[in-house]
């Protein structure tokens, strides 16, 4: 018997695609990166993966499931404490998806402002000393963005830094 246990969409618990450090039992993650191929997660210590979306469950290996999109949130049953290595299935790093599936809700979709400050209109070199001390993990407030930033891949947030300079232009 499967337990199934409620997934959420994640907004500020995202970490690092590119490896998944998950415990014994039911660990809750988030995609970064688009993962198109979901293999690597029936390898090993992993048992099943869940993800709900539509008003549906859809599962990996045993159903409908085959990939994760940027910014979802997805359950990972382990069968013991391990890591998942899942650099050789993650897709290019798409930050204009990241933005607007991660950061549009506070920022805007075109980084004019909604709940939280605008953004547009600013430099590449200021965005990185903007986020570069969250994905350190050497600023933590607001949490929202530690959450989404904090072991972030250094490429990624280059690509993002890239991508965040050509709002406002």
């Amino acid at each position: 018997m499967k337990n199934i246990t409620l997934a959420l969409l994640v907004g500020t618990l995202i970490l690092n695609a590119q490896v998944f450090d998950v415990k014994k039992g039911w660990s809750l993650v988030g995609a970064t990166d688009k993962i198109e191929n979901l293999s690597l997660f029936s390898e090993g210590c992993m048992g099943s993966v869940y993800s709900y979306g539509e008003k549906q469950w859809h599962t990996y290996p045993d159903g409908d499931l085959k990939k994760m999109n940027v910014g979802e949130g997805f359950w990972i049953y382990a069968t013991k404490d391990c890591s998942v290595d899942t650099s050789k299935v993650v897709s290019t790093f798409d930050a204009k998806s990241f933005f607007l599936g991660n950061c549009a809700t506070c920022h805007g979709d075109s980084g004019q402002g909604a709940s939280s400050r605008a953004i547009k209109g600013q430099t590449k070199s200021w965005y990185s000393s903007k986020l570069t001390p969250f994905q350190k993990g050497d600023r933590t407030s607001p949490s929202v963005m530690s959450g989404l930033l904090k072991g972030f891949d250094v490429n990624n947030l280059d690509k993002l830094n890239t991508f965040l300079a050509t709002l406002g232009k």
